[in-house]
């Protein structure tokens, strides 16, 4: 995607192109039509395929990066034992000795286990 605005006014010009072939075939009485329907069929079809190509190269373009991408194993184990940390907090768990704190946020759940999946992949790796 390092050129995807150029890419992109290549694929709308395209998709302009092909929207006045269709324009033209389909508001033009049948006698006087200069378009074949062979032009008319390709330009319905070039229509759809640059209408696609758009949308996939804007949701490649604008896809958020991932954080942990380059970490390597150690620098994600000491995160992992951060996030986990801020969960648990002092230690103390439900219900010990009558203690009961609020349960973790789902979402600081969620990146807790994305990070020990992604040590697990790496950990999986090394050992290949």
């Amino acid at each position: 995607m390092e050129n995807w605005a150029e890419t992109r006014a290549a694929l709308e010009r395209k998709l302009l192109d092909a929207k006045k072939i269709v324009l033209e075939y389909e508001h033009t009485l049948k006698p006087f039509r200069s378009i074949t329907d062979a032009e008319y069929r390709q330009a319905k079809r070039d229509m759809a395929d640059a209408a696609t190509a758009i949308y996939n190269g804007d949701y490649e373009a604008n896809k958020p990066a991932d954080p942990f991408d380059g970490m390597t194993l150690e620098q994600l184990k000491d995160l992992y034992e951060q996030q986990k940390a801020a969960i648990v907090g002092d230690g103390k768990t439900w219900g010990d000795d009558g203690f009961v704190v609020q349960r973790p946020d789902a979402r600081a759940v969620s990146e807790l286990l994305k990070i020990q999946t992604r040590i697990q992949k790496l950990e999986q790796e090394a050992a290949k």
